[in-house]
Protein backbone atom coordinates (compact mmCIF):
# COMPACT_ATOMS: atom_id res chain seq x y z
CA UNK A 1 0.00 0.00 0.00
CA UNK A 2 1.25 3.48 -0.88
CA UNK A 3 1.06 6.61 1.21
CA UNK A 4 -1.01 8.79 -1.18
CA UNK A 5 -3.92 8.25 -3.37
CA UNK A 6 -7.65 6.98 -3.15
CA UNK A 7 -6.43 3.89 -1.51
CA UNK A 8 -3.34 5.20 0.41
CA UNK A 9 -2.55 4.89 3.99
CA UNK A 10 -3.45 8.88 4.52
CA UNK A 11 -7.36 8.47 3.06
CA UNK A 12 -7.66 5.11 4.33
CA UNK A 13 -6.53 5.56 7.42
CA UNK A 14 -5.82 9.36 8.80
CA UNK A 15 -7.61 11.61 6.71
CA UNK A 16 -10.49 11.90 9.50
CA UNK A 17 -7.84 11.76 12.10
CA UNK A 18 -5.51 14.58 10.68
CA UNK A 19 -9.18 16.47 10.23
CA UNK A 20 -10.02 16.17 14.15
CA UNK A 21 -6.44 17.33 14.99
CA UNK A 22 -6.90 20.27 12.89
CA UNK A 23 -11.09 21.02 13.74
CA UNK A 24 -12.06 19.29 16.93
CA UNK A 25 -10.47 17.30 19.55
CA UNK A 26 -11.73 19.75 22.19
CA UNK A 27 -11.89 18.75 25.90
CA UNK A 28 -14.57 18.49 27.87
CA UNK A 29 -15.32 17.10 31.26
CA UNK A 30 -18.81 15.21 33.06
CA UNK A 31 -19.37 14.00 36.24
CA UNK A 32 -21.23 10.53 36.04
CA UNK A 33 -21.94 8.08 38.73
CA UNK A 34 -21.07 4.56 36.39
CA UNK A 35 -20.51 0.92 37.07
CA UNK A 36 -17.57 -1.20 37.18
CA UNK A 37 -18.69 -2.73 34.18
CA UNK A 38 -18.97 0.49 32.34
CA UNK A 39 -16.08 1.35 33.56
CA UNK A 40 -14.14 -1.91 32.85
CA UNK A 41 -15.61 -2.59 29.84
CA UNK A 42 -15.68 0.68 27.75
CA UNK A 43 -13.95 0.66 23.77
CA UNK A 44 -11.85 3.82 24.26
CA UNK A 45 -11.63 3.84 20.05
CA UNK A 46 -15.67 3.79 19.80
CA UNK A 47 -17.53 7.34 20.06
CA UNK A 48 -20.15 7.79 22.91
CA UNK A 49 -23.28 10.21 22.28
CA UNK A 50 -23.73 12.92 25.06
CA UNK A 51 -26.03 15.56 24.65
CA UNK A 52 -26.48 14.91 21.00
CA UNK A 53 -22.98 15.09 20.33
CA UNK A 54 -20.33 12.41 19.66
CA UNK A 55 -17.28 11.68 21.68
CA UNK A 56 -14.29 10.24 22.37
CA UNK A 57 -13.82 8.79 25.96
CA UNK A 58 -9.98 10.65 26.94
CA UNK A 59 -9.89 8.91 30.46
CA UNK A 60 -11.71 8.42 33.62
CA UNK A 61 -10.88 9.13 37.01
CA UNK A 62 -12.27 7.29 40.17
CA UNK A 63 -11.00 6.34 43.71
CA UNK A 64 -10.32 2.92 43.93
CA UNK A 65 -11.50 0.49 45.67
CA UNK A 66 -13.99 0.14 43.39
CA UNK A 67 -17.62 -0.13 43.91
CA UNK A 68 -20.87 -1.58 42.20
CA UNK A 69 -21.01 2.14 40.97
CA UNK A 70 -18.60 4.85 41.52
CA UNK A 71 -18.14 8.83 40.74
CA UNK A 72 -16.45 9.41 37.57
CA UNK A 73 -15.06 12.10 36.34
CA UNK A 74 -14.83 11.34 32.33
CA UNK A 75 -12.35 13.20 30.25
CA UNK A 76 -13.84 13.47 26.25
CA UNK A 77 -12.41 14.92 23.28
CA UNK A 78 -14.95 16.74 20.47
CA UNK A 79 -14.81 14.83 16.88
CA UNK A 80 -17.10 16.98 15.42
CA UNK A 81 -15.37 19.55 13.20
CA UNK A 82 -15.94 23.06 13.35
CA UNK A 83 -16.15 25.28 10.35
CA UNK A 84 -14.26 27.32 8.39
CA UNK A 85 -12.35 24.71 7.09
CA UNK A 86 -11.34 23.43 3.80
CA UNK A 87 -9.84 19.95 4.28
CA UNK A 88 -8.89 19.94 0.30
CA UNK A 89 -6.30 22.81 0.57
CA UNK A 90 -5.36 21.87 4.45
CA UNK A 91 -4.62 17.96 3.83
CA UNK A 92 -2.05 18.68 1.33
CA UNK A 93 -1.50 14.67 0.63
CA UNK A 94 -2.67 13.80 -2.75
CA UNK A 95 -5.86 11.86 -3.12
CA UNK A 96 -6.47 11.29 -6.67
CA UNK A 97 -8.47 8.58 -8.03
CA UNK A 98 -6.54 5.52 -8.43
CA UNK A 99 -6.90 3.58 -11.45
CA UNK A 100 -3.67 1.29 -11.55
CA UNK A 101 -2.33 -1.10 -8.76
CA UNK A 102 1.38 -2.66 -8.42
CA UNK A 103 1.00 -6.58 -8.75
CA UNK A 104 4.33 -8.80 -7.94
CA UNK A 105 6.02 -10.50 -10.61
CA UNK A 106 9.01 -12.69 -10.93
CA UNK A 107 11.11 -14.97 -13.04
CA UNK A 108 11.44 -17.61 -10.15
CA UNK A 109 9.67 -20.49 -12.62
CA UNK A 110 12.05 -20.17 -15.66
CA UNK A 111 14.90 -20.44 -13.53
CA UNK A 112 13.35 -23.36 -12.56
CA UNK A 113 12.62 -25.08 -15.50
CA UNK A 114 15.93 -24.07 -16.88
CA UNK A 115 18.27 -25.35 -14.20
CA UNK A 116 16.46 -28.59 -13.87
CA UNK A 117 15.56 -29.62 -17.48
CA UNK A 118 18.70 -31.72 -18.63
CA UNK A 119 18.50 -33.58 -15.18
CA UNK A 120 14.82 -34.31 -15.93
CA UNK A 121 15.45 -35.37 -19.32
CA UNK A 122 18.03 -37.70 -18.11
CA UNK A 123 15.70 -38.98 -15.45
CA UNK A 124 13.09 -39.44 -18.33
CA UNK A 125 16.09 -41.27 -20.63
CA UNK A 126 16.94 -43.87 -18.31
CA UNK A 127 13.38 -45.47 -17.90
CA UNK A 128 12.10 -48.58 -19.69
CA UNK A 129 10.10 -51.44 -19.67
CA UNK A 130 6.37 -51.18 -18.18
CA UNK A 131 7.72 -47.97 -15.97
CA UNK A 132 5.75 -45.11 -17.01
CA UNK A 133 6.74 -40.98 -16.06
CA UNK A 134 4.21 -39.22 -13.52
CA UNK A 135 6.32 -35.64 -13.59
CA UNK A 136 8.73 -34.17 -10.85
CA UNK A 137 7.57 -32.57 -7.31
CA UNK A 138 9.63 -30.17 -5.47
CA UNK A 139 10.14 -30.60 -1.67
CA UNK A 140 12.05 -29.00 1.58
CA UNK A 141 11.06 -25.78 -0.22
CA UNK A 142 13.37 -22.36 1.64
CA UNK A 143 12.72 -19.12 0.07
CA UNK A 144 14.45 -15.95 1.62
CA UNK A 145 15.52 -12.24 0.21
CA UNK A 146 18.58 -11.30 -0.47
CA UNK A 147 18.75 -8.11 -1.11
CA UNK A 148 16.37 -4.89 0.42
CA UNK A 149 13.31 -4.54 -1.26
CA UNK A 150 13.22 -1.21 -3.24
CA UNK A 151 9.41 -0.83 -3.69
CA UNK A 152 8.27 2.41 -5.25
CA UNK A 153 6.04 4.70 -3.00
CA UNK A 154 3.94 5.98 -5.71
CA UNK A 155 0.72 4.68 -7.25
CA UNK A 156 1.25 3.78 -10.64
CA UNK A 157 0.20 5.79 -13.34
CA UNK A 158 -1.26 5.21 -17.22
CA UNK A 159 2.17 5.57 -18.36
CA UNK A 160 3.32 3.28 -16.34
CA UNK A 161 0.86 1.03 -17.18
CA UNK A 162 1.11 2.18 -21.26
CA UNK A 163 4.73 1.77 -21.49
CA UNK A 164 5.05 -1.48 -19.43
CA UNK A 165 7.31 -0.08 -16.76
CA UNK A 166 8.22 -2.61 -14.39
CA UNK A 167 10.21 -1.63 -11.51
CA UNK A 168 13.00 -4.11 -9.90
CA UNK A 169 12.43 -4.38 -6.31
CA UNK A 170 14.28 -7.30 -4.86
CA UNK A 171 16.74 -10.35 -5.36
CA UNK A 172 15.60 -13.73 -3.77
CA UNK A 173 17.07 -16.99 -2.71
CA UNK A 174 15.79 -20.43 -3.37
CA UNK A 175 16.22 -23.82 -2.62
CA UNK A 176 14.58 -27.13 -3.11
CA UNK A 177 15.01 -31.33 -3.67
CA UNK A 178 13.65 -32.25 -7.04
CA UNK A 179 12.23 -35.50 -6.97
CA UNK A 180 10.50 -37.73 -9.89
CA UNK A 181 7.46 -40.08 -10.04
CA UNK A 182 6.84 -43.21 -11.82
CA UNK A 183 4.42 -45.88 -12.24
CA UNK A 184 5.44 -49.22 -12.58
CA UNK A 185 3.18 -52.76 -13.52
CA UNK A 186 4.12 -55.45 -11.00
CA UNK A 187 1.71 -57.82 -12.36
CA UNK A 188 -2.39 -58.17 -12.82
CA UNK A 189 -5.36 -59.35 -11.19
CA UNK A 190 -7.06 -62.81 -11.80
CA UNK A 191 -9.29 -61.03 -14.23
CA UNK A 192 -5.94 -59.53 -16.40
CA UNK A 193 -7.10 -56.21 -14.64
CA UNK A 194 -2.79 -54.33 -14.57
CA UNK A 195 -1.59 -53.65 -11.14
CA UNK A 196 0.48 -50.55 -10.64
CA UNK A 197 2.81 -49.25 -7.86
CA UNK A 198 3.57 -45.82 -7.69
CA UNK A 199 7.33 -44.88 -6.86
CA UNK A 200 9.46 -41.68 -6.31
CA UNK A 201 13.17 -41.38 -6.90
CA UNK A 202 15.61 -38.82 -7.17
CA UNK A 203 16.55 -35.91 -4.55
CA UNK A 204 18.94 -33.78 -5.82
CA UNK A 205 19.42 -30.20 -4.39
CA UNK A 206 18.98 -26.92 -6.11
CA UNK A 207 19.73 -23.62 -5.26
CA UNK A 208 19.05 -20.35 -7.02
CA UNK A 209 18.47 -16.86 -7.28
CA UNK A 210 15.25 -15.28 -9.07
CA UNK A 211 14.40 -11.56 -9.39
CA UNK A 212 10.80 -9.98 -8.36
CA UNK A 213 9.68 -6.93 -10.56
CA UNK A 214 6.32 -4.62 -10.16
CA UNK A 215 4.12 -4.25 -12.95
CA UNK A 216 0.72 -1.50 -12.93
CA UNK A 217 -2.24 -3.31 -13.54
CA UNK A 218 -5.79 -2.07 -13.90
CA UNK A 219 -7.56 -2.24 -10.43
Amino acid sequence: MTFIGENGLFNRFWRGYDAILRHANHTVEADLHLSSQQLLNSDFSQPVSMSGQRLLIDSFRYKLPLRSIAPTTVRLRTVKLLKPYDLEKEQTVAIVKQEYKWVQINNRETIVNSVTRDQINQWKSGLFGNVTWLGVNRKNEVEGSVSPAEIPFTVPTKDDYDNKHQPWIKKVNYSFDLYYRTRVQTGTTSGGIPIYKEEEHGGVHYDILYNVWLKAEHI
